[in-house]
């Protein structure tokens, strides 16, 4: 009886912390609606000792061509220390309620991957910068979804984005890594795609933006991470686990 007093409990946290992710998202655009709720409640759920993934049930992999898979082996290769403050990732064929061109998010230690079919036309990818020449992907979330979930895992280990000295670094940088919106620099994204861009090709970015490397190689390091600091001309490991 106790057992499944326990798994009943854990069904009920797991629903509820879905509920919050979209709900938060929902209330932002304005859009909460019960249809929405009822389809992303039905849901299958993966946990282990560390986070947890919630699958939409009957996703259509035309729109969410990631599975729970994908994430596991994605998440396999990061440090647990800069992996430790994500709680859940959600997995949903549904369009951002923010924009339908957002493919994930993060709010409050989740991550939410949407629907992500536009990737799969005939354009390519391509991310940030002024102008939008530095970094290209093609246009498959196959062979880009690490990024962004570096990007996304990011956000939540970033206590700098706000700082002056960030600030400073970052106008005095010949280089962006994320657009302008409405003319003004988002700090807090550049922060999470300079980071992403270091995990994918640390030296690329010392060697393009070094002030900005050094800055975020630093934070990256101090969550596991174990990035030349001083000369970036070896095969370094990613990773110290």
């Amino acid at each position: 009886m106790k057992k499944v007093i326990a798994f009943i409990t854990t069904i009920a946290v797991v629903l509820s912390l879905c509920i919050t992710v979209f709900a938060e998202s929902l209330s932002y655009a304005g859009e909460c609606t019960m249809q929405y709720y009822d389809e992303i409640m039905n849901i299958s759920v993966y946990t282990n000792n560390a986070y947890g993934i919630v699958v939409q049930k009957g996703i259509d992999t035309k729109k969410q061509a990631l599975t729970k898979e994908n994430i596991i082996a994605a998440m396999d290769e990061l440090p647990q220390k800069f992996t430790s403050n994500i709680g859940w990732i959600i997995l949903t064929d549904k369009q951002s309620p923010q924009s339908k061109d957002i493919v994930a998010s993060y709010y409050n230690k989740m991550i939410a991957f949407y629907d992500n079919e536009w990737l799969n036309d005939e354009s390519m990818m391509i991310f940030g910068g002024n102008p939008f020449d530095f970094f290209i992907f093609t246009n498959n979330i196959q062979s880009t979804y690490k990024y962004i979930l570096c990007h996304e895992i990011a956000h939540s280990i970033d206590t700098c984005s706000i700082s002056e000295e960030w600030h400073t670094i970052v106008d005095e940088s010949e280089k962006l890594y994320s657009s302008k919106v409405k003319g003004k620099i988002k700090y807090d994204e550049e922060f999470a795609n300079t980071a992403a861009l270091i995990i994918k090709d640390f030296e690329y970015v010392a060697k393009t933006t070094p002030n900005k490397y050094k800055y975020v190689a630093q934070i990256l390091n101090a969550h596991g991470f174990v990035f030349p600091l001083e000369q970036v001309n070896d095969n370094s490991p990613y990773t110290n686990k």
